[in-house]
């Protein structure tokens, strides 16, 4: 479930028909609002941002409500005090991610990884499809804490595109993470019991030859 779309109510990234209509405690009453109404429904991933860098628009504001929206969205849905940097049993009965912009280099591991809230990274690379082996493995490296990551939207390109003898990738490989449910481990963040715990599977799929379709 997407709350609002990120790129045109909370960051300006839309000239012309964006509007900011969220401060913090704007976001929080909003996303407290959603939490109470459909938190006991089964199977919702929470999206935040909608396309949108981080960043854009007035430094540190975004990150501010971005992070208070969590909040309500969790506090609403289990009814306790969750706060976006404090590690809480009520954030494991939801499960919640962030949808970033095209631009591969800045995705939610940029700004939230560390977050509480967060239980697995969103990255999109548009259409830059050269990009998407070095962007999941960049966040495939990423430690203290270990999460998942997911391509929350592919390169866009028609099907006679064929993919660029130059894209960035180790012996003409490209690895993906796959997500997927399995039982609990220990140490490990787990969701509630309609969910269960996410985890990343590298998984290579073999290209034979430059200008091969994926």
């Amino acid at each position: 479930m997407l709350p609002c779309w990120g790129r045109a109510y909370i960051n300006p990234q839309m000239p012309g028909s964006a509007r900011v209509l969220f401060d913090a405690a704007q976001a929080r009453a909003y996303g407290r609002f959603l939490g109470q109404r459909y938190g006991k429904e089964p199977h919702i991933v929470w999206v935040l941002g909608g396309d949108a860098n981080a960043t854009a628009g007035k430094a540190g504001e975004q990150f501010t409500i971005y992070r208070a929206m969590a909040e309500g969205i969790g506090q609403g849905a289990t009814g306790r005090g969750l706060r976006w940097n404090r590690k809480d049993a009520g954030w494991d009965e939801m499960m919640m991610t962030y949808h970033p912009d095209g631009d591969p280099a800045y995705n939610s591991s940029n700004w939230f990884h560390g977050d509480a809230w967060l239980d697995f990274n969103g990255i999109e690379t548009w259409k830059s499809i050269g990009k998407v082996y070095e962007t999941v493995a960049r966040d495939y490296s990423l430690e203290a804490p270990t999460k998942p990551t997911m391509l929350l939207k592919a390169p866009m390109r028609r099907a006679s595109t064929p993919v660029p003898a130059t894209a960035s990738r180790p012996t003409n490989r490209v690895s993906m993470p796959i997500i997927h449910s399995s039982p609990a481990a220990p140490g490990t963040r787990t969701a509630d019991s309609r969910c269960g715990i996410l985890r990343a599977i590298p998984r290579t799929i073999p290209i034979s030859t430059p200008g091969a379709t994926l």
